[in-house]
């Protein structure tokens, strides 16, 4: 499995073990495991360096998730990519392509992080992760 156009790592970069999670924006079971599971991995696995975690995008559920997952690596682009992760399953309504994740509440949350919008605003608008993404729904 080729990860290297996934996230950032999450956690110490030289830990022996890599969870690789695959997952969609939109996905209601990788919410359920963003808010149940992952805590406790984060707390006691990647905190004490014992494993990091790379996510890999599958964004095929709706129109709005390849979108989603680009805008997570526009906001790597300023340094943010794990907290704009977390405002999507932070804020995800349990219905596919309801507006919760279009282009107009992307721009919201990468506002609400502070983000240099002019730099954002044009990253998704040229599709500039497109690719990417595409890559790794392959």
């Amino acid at each position: 499995i080729s990860t290297a156009m996934g996230s950032p790592i999450l956690g110490n970069p030289d830990a022996s073990v890599t969870i690789v999670e695959f997952g969609d924006y939109q996905c209601e079971q990788c919410y359920r495991w963003f808010h149940t599971t992952k805590p406790a991995i984060v707390e006691n696995y990647i905190d004490t360096d014992k494993v990091n975690l790379v996510f890999v995008d599958l964004a095929f559920l709706g129109r709005d998730s390849p979108k989603a997952a680009q805008a997570t690596y526009c906001a790597e682009d300023q340094g943010k990519y794990w907290e704009y992760h977390d405002i999507l399953y932070n804020s995800q309504e349990n219905r596919i392509d309801n507006g919760w994740a279009n282009s107009e509440r992307l721009k919201a949350f990468a506002f609400s992080l502070g983000l240099d919008m002019e730099l954002f605003d044009s990253c998704l608008e040229s599709g500039k992760y497109q690719k990417r993404v595409q890559h790794n729904i392959a």
